[in-house]
Order: C-alpha cells, then sequence, then structure tokens
C-alpha cells in the first residue's frame, strides 16, 4: 500500500468515526427525551437538523469555506428566530444570504486560482525534464470548468479530453453543462451551488456519479438512460449545495 492510499483511507477512517459518534448522539439524545429528559423544544426542530447536515458535510470536506458553512449558518440563523422571534431578523435574511453566496464564490475562486497555478507550475516543470521538442505549455486552465449564472442563464459546452472537474455557482438564475463530448480518466469532483436556482448536466450515461452534494428543498435527479456498460476508470463526484434549486443529470 502506497502512502497516498493509506493517507486516503485514514480520512475515510476518521471521517466514518466521527459520523458515526454524531450519529451515535442524535440516538442518545432521542432516547433521553423519549425518558422525558428537559430538553429545550427547539432542540427537535428543523434548523438544527440543518446544522447537524451542514457539520457532517463539513467533517468529509474538511470545514473549508463552503456548503457546510452555508448549511451550518442558515441553521445557526433560523433556530435564533425561533428561539428570539423578538429580534425580527427575518429583515437580514436575504442581505445574509446574498453576502454568504457572494463570499463563498470568491473564496472558491481563490482557491481554483491556487490549485490551476500549481498545475501550470507542474506542467511546466515536466515539460523542461523530459522533453526538448516542444515549447508551448499546455493550457490546463481549459481543462477546467468555472461556470456563474447569477439572475441569468450560463451554456457551456465542454470538448477537454482531459477534463478535471470544477465549479457551479447559480443563484436565482441557470445552468446547462454539456460534458458529452468531454472525457477523463480516474476520479474528478464537480461542485454545484445552488441557491434558488437549477443546473442541468449532460453527461455520458457510461460515467460514474457519486453524488456528495447536499439538498435542502432541492432534490438531485440522475436522469440519464441506462448504459449499455459501466465505465470503472470514469467517476465523477458531485459535490456542493442546493436550496430551492435542482440539478438534473441527463444524457440527451
Amino acid at each position: 500500500m502506497t502512502q497516498e492510499e493509506f493517507k486516503v483511507k485514514a480520512k475515510k477512517f476518521n471521517e466514518r468515526v466521527w459520523v458515526g459518534l454524531i450519529i451515535i448522539g442524535i440516538g442518545i439524545v432521542i432516547l433521553l427525551r423519549n425518558l422525558n429528559f428537559p430538553f429545550p423544544s427547539y432542540l427537535f426542530t428543523w434548523p438544527v437538523i440543518l446544522i447537524l447536515v451542514g457539520v457532517v458535510s463539513g467533517i468529509k470536506e474538511r470545514f473549508k469555506f463552503g456548503a457546510s458553512w452555508i448549511m451550518m449558518g442558515l441553521g445557526v440563523f433560523f433556530l435564533i428566530m425561533k428561539i428570539y422571534p423578538e429580534l425580527h431578523l427575518s429583515t437580514f435574511f436575504w442581505p445574509a444570504i446574498i453576502i454568504a453566496v457572494g463570499l463563498s464564490f470568491l473564496l472558491k475562486r481563490d482557491s481554483m486560482t491556487v490549485k490551476r497555478k500549481k498545475s501550470f507550475q507542474t506542467n511546466d516543470m515536466t515539460q523542461e525534464t523530459f522533453t526538448t521538442e516542444h515549447t508551448s505549455m499546455h493550457d490546463s486552465s481549459k481543462d477546467v470548468l468555472d461556470a456563474v449564472a447569477v439572475f441569468g442563464v450560463v451554456k457551456k459546452n465542454i470538448y477537454a479530453k482531459n477534463f478535471k472537474g470544477g465549479e457551479v455557482v447559480t443563484v436565482f438564475g441557470g445552468s446547462e453543462i454539456n460534458l458529452m463530448n468531454a472525457d477523463f480518466t480516474g476520479e474528478i469532483k464537480l461542485e454545484i451551488v445552488n441557491i434558488f436556482g437549477g443546473t442541468t448536466l449532460f453527461i455520458p450515461p457510461h460515467w460514474q456519479i457519486r453524488s456528495e452534494a447536499a439538498a435542502v428543498f432541492g432534490s438531485i435527479e440522475d436522469k440519464r438512460a441506462e448504459p449499455a456498460g459501466i465505465a470503472m476508470d470514469k467517476i465523477l463526484i458531485i459535490d456542493g449545495f442546493v436550496m430551492m434549486g435542482g440539478i438534473d443529470i441527463k444524457s440527451r
């Protein structure tokens, strides 16, 4: 077993441990409640469930700024509204949503920029070491998807044969991403954030899809036709957050 494989297995083991402890804790709390333990009434409301979903999602993504923080923030916001209705926090709901989405978008772009710079550096070093015939460097940015739709619609066709995933942000709008002509080998991640918006993905039916996205008052549906065969070396992970929206996966 290589060191990289050991790290991956250790990470998954730690995730299972924490998620298992959270589930056990929930079970104990429910048991104590059935035994008439004096818990606060708000402890069993949907904002608390939203916070827990955010915590579990955060454990899986190591609490990087993203969907997990948005869910936990919304859960805390609605929970405070329930506990202290006299504060009239509903006045600040939409500004808080817009600010959270903006911060998430900015920080994600910074992260993507760093990754792309590292990719350029790696490609440059590889070419200088192993080849002297080609002087032009491959533009890896074309292999990474970056789509944003705010109060509008974005449509993109991806033709990259070394597709590396990317991100799609849709707020009060729609996005349509066509990956039917794209290709890759291995495992890649596509992060989607939909808030009052929808994303339609056109993906070849033989690609494997693993959904790790969280949906709150939303849906994630794979509507592709049954494939003749499954490609074992093509795994697309869909991560992110959907609220009041949806992700539709189709193959035309």
